[in-house]
């Protein structure tokens, strides 16, 4: 606009992404990039403000997504704010039974981010077969842990205590339960 204010709007509909992927693949290239499939991904973005200080809304939201052969069971992300502050929180399941979550706070005008994050496997053993098939892990148990992450002005922080319930690897090791001490 003649007074410096931008407004755009993207919204995305794949009900097939591997079509979607392999569709605009040939309108724009990109080798490398791993194959998509699985199921729907809706997509929304939102930019206003002006050209100095835009502001951000995004959502995505994907069902059974694959990339590169690797499936999950849902996938969601969003972002809302400015070059000052940006919030985003993300939650994934890899495998049923497992679920990862993050939130936070990027400051991209200064290259930092404050986030926090919590991870709970209730079937050790079938996220481990997900990551690596091909290595039979004898893995069990279940497994909760969260966090917080810090990253900015050249240092990072990180505190993870974590806690297992009936752990235990094929010929090693078998507990009833485990606290994890916080570490930085």
């Amino acid at each position: 606009a003649a007074d410096g204010t931008v407004q755009a709007r993207l919204a995305l509909a794949a009900p097939r992404p591997a079509a979607t992927a392999a569709t605009l693949g040939r309108l724009v290239p990109a080798p490398g990039l791993p194959a998509i499939a699985g199921g729907a991904i809706e997509a929304t973005a939102s930019i206003g403000g002006s050209l100095t200080d835009p502001t951000l809304t995004a959502a995505l939201a994907w069902d059974r997504p694959e990339i590169g052969g690797r499936g999950l069971g849902f996938a969601r992300l969003s972002a809302e704010g400015d070059l000052e502050q940006l919030g985003w929180a993300l939650d994934l399941e890899p495998v049923a039974g497992t679920t990862v979550t993050a939130e936070g706070v990027a400051r991209p005008r200064d290259a930092a981010v404050d986030a926090s994050w919590r991870v709970s496997i209730l079937d050790l053993g079938g996220l481990a077969a997900w990551a690596a098939p091909e290595l039979d892990h004898g893995v069990r148990g279940e497994l909760e842990a969260e966090g917080t992450l810090e990253v900015g002005n050249g240092s990072q922080r990180i505190s993870r205590p974590g806690a297992g319930r009936a752990l235990g690897a094929e010929g090693w090791v078998t507990t009833r339960n485990m606290v994890g001490p916080e570490r930085e």
